[in-house]
């Protein structure tokens, strides 16, 4: 892959046997690649990948008035690793009168209009109408969603999930912000949902100062998909509750005996991943100024829920965090963070021992604010190189690797994703141990990346086992 600078030594050995040694040493490192000369002004918060149809373009997207010196990129641009270059999408984003930004960066195949859902603050993509704050592109120009529920009022989207297996039976987008205008036209904040044909009205938050959903994720804690939902609240459709609630497709409740907020108008929730700590699958969310419900329980950054209750995650370590990732690096598994006002982890961290440690020096440096900031965390994987690129705002990792705004941890390169037991060899072993995954639906079972364990994900895999290595 292009943006994996650091060469591994690869031993690939074919053997008279059905198994196939796989000596893989290597070191992970930073590449700051894509941060060269990186984005100018603001910071970068959202990541996402989508395919045309013409090869996987990476893209990045935030406050930024700029990337790689192109005219025009600011807010949202794309990366192609076959060319190795940025590219602005279609004439850009304009951002109206006041400042913008983009939040979210998700790709969805299903209804009128597939492509990548944009979503966050600004007046219009493309010089399209009725793009304000929310927009699709597809790959070669952009295209407005009809009854776009932030177009009646400068509204923003701060979160957008893809619910590939909605109860309603039909794919569905889902939006969380605030100011959405509710079906009478009338702005609120809260979440919406979009079935590929129109918007629907789904949640109202509201009882704190700005009350805002940050996040919106799709899981099974072992009692069925839901869709979760996290943010700056204590009501959500009458719910009192803070942070955190979820949603079957009918009706919403609380996650166990929820969270507590330490500070009643600023504790938020504003990040959430799946991760397997090697016991079991589990949901993690992190933000600020919030404790899990529990007797003698301190504040935390970071709280897991396993399906029955909640628990600390690591220090407490201030500040807000932004970002939070599963990924491995090769050397196993392992649940990763960003944040900011959070100096004593150096922005960027990686959980050892149930400590957050700093990753290797972490990032420094600022480009506009007055210190630094990682806002997004998120996995590529990339024709066998898999990756943790991290956003925000900073102009170094580690100790002097330059980078504006945006850095890869480049992983091991992996020649055979089906040695799904990462023991060198390719053999029955590896099938059983995919097959028990996907069973259990452990998120390792995500073969396609698309954070869903589906059929799909084991035809990808069956195809890979087939193919060998």
């Amino acid at each position: 892959m292009p943006i994996l600078r650091r060469p591994v030594s690869l031993l690939v050995l074919t053997l008279a046997s059905p198994a196939l040694a796989l000596a893989q040493p290597c070191t992970p490192a930073w590449d700051g690649t894509l941060g060269r000369p990186g984005i100018v002004g603001g910071y970068c918060g959202a990541f996402g990948s989508y395919d045309p149809g013409t090869g996987e373009i990476f893209y990045a997207g935030g406050s930024f008035s700029q990337i790689a010196g192109i005219p025009g990129s600011g807010f949202a641009a794309g990366y192609n690793p076959i060319t190795q270059k940025w590219s602005k999408l279609g004439t850009g984003i304009s951002q109206g009168n006041t400042n913008a930004f983009v939040t979210s960066l998700v790709p969805f195949s299903h209804g009128s209009l597939p492509g990548l859902f944009v979503g966050g603050f600004f007046d219009k993509c493309g010089g399209v109408a009725n793009t304000r704050s929310f927009a699709v592109w597809n790959g070669t120009q952009w295209k407005a969603l009809p009854n776009n529920p932030v177009n009646v009022s400068p509204a923003s989207i701060w979160s957008i999930a893809a619910w590939e297996h909605d109860p309603s039976g039909t794919p569905r987008i889902y939006v969380g912000g605030s100011g959405l205008a509710d079906v009478a036209g009338t702005p609120s904040n809260g979440i919406q949902s979009w079935d590929g044909a129109q918007f629907h009205a789904v949640a109202t938050v509201n009882g704190v100062f700005s009350p805002t959903v940050f996040k919106l994720y799709v899981y099974n804690d072992g009692s069925g998909e839901k869709l979760y939902a996290g943010g700056r609240l204590n009501n959500l459709q009458g719910i009192t509750t803070p942070l955190i609630l979820r949603y079957d497709g009918t009706n919403w409740s609380k996650v166990g005996n929820g969270l507590v907020a330490t500070d009643a108008n600023f504790a938020q929730i504003s990040a959430m991943t799946a991760h397997n700590d090697g016991t079991a699958n589990a949901l993690y969310v992190a933000g600020g100024s919030f404790r899990v419900n529990a007797s003698g329980q301190t504040i935390t950054s970071v709280a897991k829920w396993d399906g029955t209750t909640w628990s600390r995650v690591g220090q407490n370590i201030g500040g807000v965090v932004y970002g939070l990732a599963s990924w491995d690096d090769g050397t196993g598994p392992a649940l990763y963070l960003g944040g900011t006002a959070v100096p004593g982890v150096n922005y960027v961290a990686k959980l050892i021992n149930n400590i957050w440690t700093p990753l290797d020096g972490g990032v420094s440096g600022t480009l506009s604010g007055n210190f630094p900031s990682v806002f997004s965390l998120t996995t590529w994987n990339y024709q066998g190189h898999n990756n943790l690129i991290v956003g925000g705002d900073f102009t170094t990792a580690g100790s002097s690797e330059p980078a504006n705004g945006i850095v890869t941890r480049a992983g091991c390169f992996n020649p055979c994703p089906a040695d799904f037991n990462n023991d060198g060899f390719l053999n029955g072993n590896d099938f059983d141990t995919y097959s028990d995954a996907f069973i259990a639906g452990d998120i390792t079972a995500d073969f396609n990346h698309d954070t869903f364990v589906t059929a799909d994900d084991y035809d990808a895999y069956v195809l890979a086992f087939e193919a060998g290595c």
